[in-house]
């Protein structure tokens, strides 16, 4: 494990869990974009979405709209599905959203790693999640759980967690009536340009053709130019992590496109 997955780990015993996001809720809108182009610099997003690769990019988001909280700390009703884990194959994460989501959390494709800890993996779509089964789960008995996580805990929890899933996840397809904004971050290479090709298709499928959004990646180090409604921008310092000290870089980014008033009300 690297530098960045071990930082990343230490919040996993935060009361900032993945699982304080999921109870909260937020208004649907109803349709309100054309299909006809994709979205640009110009469009005001009403929805931004972080995709991974890790946990940072929500914190970033977070930090942007509402610098009077904490980078890790989601204002209510602006938890998504995919704030707080890593994605590592970014073509298999293509494959999930080409599913429409039905079957990427399964209990079967789920283990531990090591078959005791507090990160689980997701071995058919390459997904980790550090933070998602906590000490301070709400709402359940985690006394057989507390501390590292085995399979018969994750047996245990595993129902609840998916119900608060679901709902996301529902929260998430229906954005695709809404101008949004994705955004990726990567501390090394990332994803390459056809990656996030497949990925902005797979997008437009469960948006049903629906073209009014971009995709952003935000990467340590740019090789290659967008493409259509993909932004790729650099950010030198993401390793700077989790002290938020490269939040001016996704400023000055983020400031290049525009957002409604009350984007997070």
């Amino acid at each position: 494990m690297g530098d960045v997955e071990q930082k990343a780990e230490l919040h996993a015993t935060s009361p900032l869990l993945i699982v304080d996001a999921l109870l909260d809720a937020a208004p649907i809108s109803s349709p309100s974009a054309s299909i006809d182009k994709y979205a640009d610099l110009d469009t005001v997003f009403e929805r931004v979405i972080g995709l991974g690769y890790w946990c940072l990019t929500k914190g970033q988001i977070n930090k942007y709209f509402a610098p009077e909280l904490h980078l890790m700390s989601t204002k209510k009703g602006h938890a998504d599905l995919f704030d707080w884990l890593y994605i590592h194959d970014y073509f298999r994460f293509a494959i999930a959203l080409e599913h429409r989501l039905e079957d990427f959390f399964e209990r079967k494709n789920f283990y531990v790693k090591d078959g005791k800890s507090k990160k689980i993996y997701n071995r058919v779509y390459e997904m980790s999640w550090p933070h998602l089964f906590g000490r301070h789960l709400v709402g359940l008995d985690t006394k057989e759980v507390r501390g590292e996580l085995t399979e018969e805990g994750l047996d245990l929890l595993f129902p609840v967690i998916k119900e608060k899933i679901s709902y996301l996840k529902n929260k998430l397809i229906a954005a695709k009536w809404q101008k949004t904004l994705y955004v990726i971050s990567h501390p090394r290479k990332g994803p390459s340009l056809e990656e996030l090709v497949r990925v902005r298709d797979s997008l437009l499928a469960i948006r049903e053709g629906d073209k009014n959004f971009c995709l952003l990646f935000v990467t340590i180090s740019q090789t290659y130019e967008g493409k259509e409604n993909i932004i790729v921008k650099e950010a030198k310092d993401l390793n700077s992590e989790w002290d938020g000290a490269d939040s001016v870089r996704w400023k000055q980014i983020l400031d290049e496109f525009k957002f409604t008033p009350n984007i997070w009300e």
